[in-house]
Order: structure tokens, then C-alpha cells, then sequence
């Protein structure tokens, strides 16, 4: 077999591992969380992806030195945890080398539990940049809050109370979550809600690194491939 088409095979037999990385920081609004004891949120594998390497995410320099715990567990309750590491806050990125496998479309849920921190944390956007899962925040009364994405408000601050009203796993603690969700609207994207209206669609800022791979030959390649090798060595037979 030609030594270039030896080449060409390798190349294309090989399952070549690459970097892929998502980086939302070039989208964050200013907005930072804050009054909530808790933030996080959902990723998921992006195409090719075999592990998460690592993840990242931003604080307000406001809970510089606080000690928060991150974890990252296979279901929103949290019964299969998976990675479990306590950190001391640092202004800005947060690091955490997780190195789990993943497949491509697969969620993992994060989560940051402030441990009774309520000033400005975690960096934030209110409004949906990313696709890949939801975001969700952890209430004074012990509650992740999940159900915001997709949710119109048509009757302003009215419509948020009746929602929550008829919500039981919100309580009758209305006022926390009306307080919280003018920060959710802080630096939002008001040109694009329809007047007297709102929408809560908060997406946590973080970056993410993935060992991803190249998606292998098909079958009919490798035939094709064969087939082109055993010409090459017929041709050379017969000029031999």
C-alpha cells in the first residue's frame, strides 16, 4: 500500500482528543446575585464530549473570603453526587477541576450553597444565553427554584404574586421573592419585553473545559478505504 494512503488511514482511524470550551463571560450583563443562599445550574455535553475537565465560575468581590461548597450531582436532588468540594471565595474566577465523564447531551447540575451568605455572589445574566439547562437559585427556606425559564409575567408584579400564591413549594413568603426578582431584572434585557410584561430567565455566568473527540469513521469508510488499498496493490502487482 502507497505510504500516503498508509497516511490517509491513520489519520482517519485515529479518535483524535481535542479542547472544547464554553465561555459565557463575554455576555454577562453586570447583573450579581444577591439575597438568594444558593445558586446553579445546569450544563450539558456538548457534541463529541467525553469528560468535564473543568468548571468555572464568577463572584462579586463582596464575597471575597467567604467559604461556600460546590457540588455537582446527576439529578436536580441531589441523591448521586459526584464531585464535592468545599473553596474559599476569590474575587472573580472560581476553578474547580472536576475531571468527570460526560456524553454528548448529557446534564450535570451544579450547585453553590453560600452557607447562610445573602450579599452579592455569584455573577449572573437574567435573561437565557446559554441552551444547554436552567439555572436555579436556593431560597431562605431551603428550596432550589428551578421554574422560572420560559415564564411570562402579563400582569407585572400582580401575576408574579398570583403565581406564587398558587405555588405551594414557594411558601407564603412573597415579599423575598418579589425583592429577588427586581435583581433578576436589574441590567435585564428591557427592549425586548413586550411593555408590562417580564420574564425570569436567569442563566448563571460560567466557563467550562470538555475533552471532546472526533466522531469515528463509518463502517462504508473503512470498506471505501479498503477497497482503495487493495487497488493500489493490485496496480502494483501488475506492473511488477
Amino acid at each position: 500500500m502507497p505510504r500516503l494512503l498508509v497516511i490517509l488511514m491513520a489519520v482517519l482511524l485515529a479518535d483524535p482528543v481535542r479542547a472544547t470550551t464554553v465561555d459565557l463571560t463575554g455576555k454577562w450583563p453586570g447583573t450579581v446575585t444577591y439575597d438568594w443562599l444558593g445558586s446553579g445550574r445546569m450544563i450539558s455535553g456538548p457534541a463529541g464530549a467525553t469528560n468535564l475537565d473543568s468548571i468555572s465560575f464568577y463572584f462579586n468581590s463582596a464575597a471575597e473570603d467567604q467559604t461556600f461548597h460546590f457540588w455537582i450531582a446527576s439529578d436536580y436532588y441531589s441523591t448521586d453526587v459526584l464531585f464535592s468540594q468545599s473553596f474559599t471565595v476569590v474575587s472573580g474566577r472560581n476553578t474547580f477541576l472536576t475531571d468527570l465523564p460526560v456524553s454528548p447531551g448529557e446534564l450535570l447540575f451544579t450547585f453553590i450553597d453560600f452557607k447562610g451568605f445573602t450579599g452579592y455572589s455569584t455573577k449572573y445574566a437574567p435573561f437565557n444565553i446559554y441552551n444547554g439547562g436552567l439555572a436555579y437559585f436556593l431560597d431562605e427556606n431551603g428550596h432550589w427554584i428551578w421554574n422560572f425559564s420560559g415564564t411570562f409575567w402579563p400582569e407585572g408584579w400582580k401575576g408574579l404574586k398570583s403565581y406564587y400564591s398558587s405555588e405551594s413549594p414557594f411558601g407564603g413568603d412573597l415579599s423575598f421573592y418579589l425583592s429577588a426578582a427586581s435583581f433578576w431584572l436589574w441590567g435585564g434585557e428591557d427592549d425586548n419585553w413586550p411593555e408590562g410584561e417580564f420574564k425570569l430567565d436567569p442563566d448563571l455566568i460560567f466557563t467550562a473545559e470538555f475533552t471532546t473527540t472526533t466522531i469515528p469513521l463509518p463502517a462504508t469508510g473503512l470498506l471505501l478505504l479498503s477497497g482503495f488499498g487493495g487497488l493500489a496493490v493490485l496496480r502494483r502487482r501488475k506492473r511488477a
